[in-house]
């Protein structure tokens, strides 16, 4: 019995291992900075081993640890609330030096995406950046596939109706977002 579990503890830990980049890049979504977001990863980690017998096989181990993610996230967050000390997150950012436009034009990306609610940048995130198609990205975060948090849903035709034939998630943002971002 013993040796039938060694082969799908290896499975398991080599799919975990690929999966170690994506979650490095949602957590820095959802963390800001990157040693926020190591430990945010290093706790996901823990928690999906931990976890291992809860884990369905044939399901989708991505869905499952960026679900894993978020809610340690969310355990961070209200532990911080109760800490007195200052949290990162809080502390003012540094200046930007330089003057590259590349670098500018980056920086004003990320205040634009740092401006959409929570749930928005998520669902983008989760659908743009990682390639989750919209009904798995709607499961992680734990919302109807058509909410306002998954734009692409609620336009007719287009990459919306791509995804729910099947096809691969797109690599552009979609072209309602901006009616979801006021």
């Amino acid at each position: 019995m013993e040796q039938d579990r060694a082969p799908k503890a290896d499975a398991f830990a080599t799919a975990l291992s690929a999966e170690i980049p994506r979650l490095r890049r949602f957590a820095r979504v959802l963390a800001k900075y990157t040693d926020g977001a190591d430990d945010l990863v290093q706790e996901t980690l823990l928690r999906a081993i931990a976890a291992r017998e809860q884990f369905t096989e044939g399901t989708n181990l991505r869905a499952w640890l960026f679900t894993i993610l978020r809610h340690a996230r969310a355990a961070a967050v209200r532990r911080d609330a109760r800490s007195p000390f200052l949290v990162q997150d809080t502390m003012p950012e540094a200046a930007v030096s330089g003057g590259q436009e590349e670098r500018q034009a980056m920086r004003d990306l990320s205040v634009a995406f740092r401006r959409l609610p929570a749930i928005q940048r998520e669902a983008l995130w989760l659908v743009v950046v990682e390639g989750l198609d919209y009904a798995a990205a709607s499961r992680i975060l734990g919302v109807p596939p058509r909410h306002p948090a998954i734009p692409a849903l609620a336009g007719k035709g287009g990459a919306a109706a791509e995804h729910r034939d099947g096809a691969d998630a797109p690599h552009a943002i979609p072209g309602d977002i901006g009616r979801h971002c006021g």
